[in-house]
């Protein structure tokens, strides 16, 4: 990994990114659509380590829950983490884009999602955008 060329890191993100996609948020699909249709963000756990999960159970998760909509209690804690979280979780809701916080192994990542035009994550949220 270290010795990895940009193309070779490029392509090892897709992989991880649709498999996340494809085994940790599309499954859920009627679990998702009445959170997002209500204009309220989705928490979406996925393959969660060990060391995250109190992280994630203090934001609601129960355990075994793959989604479940965000309470306004974490949403507000979310927003103190940086301006783009601020921005995101306080964005007006928009009929047309629903918003999924994902959990995966001991991240986060911050999601939108537009029918037509599918799955993104928010610009400026990763890590490595920031240096």
């Amino acid at each position: 990994m270290a010795n990895e060329t940009r193309s070779e890191q490029l392509k090892r993100s897709e992989v991880v990114w649709r498999r996340l996609l494809n085994e940790g948020v599309k499954p859920h699909a009627e679990e998702l659509a009445p959170i997002l249709a209500a204009g309220k963000i989705a928490i979406v756990v996925f393959e969660p380590n060990e060391s995250a999960k109190p992280v994630f159970r203090a934001m609601g998760w129960d355990g075994k829950a793959a989604v479940f909509p965000m309470s306004n209690a974490v949403r507000e804690r979310l927003a103190k983490i940086d301006t783009v979280t601020a921005a995101w979780v306080n964005r007006k809701p928009k009929p047309t884009v629903g918003r999924l916080f994902v959990c995966s192994g001991i991240g986060t990542l911050l999601v939108n999602y537009a029918p037509g035009r599918g799955f993104w994550i928010e610009p400026g949220s990763l890590e490595s955008e920031w240096v």
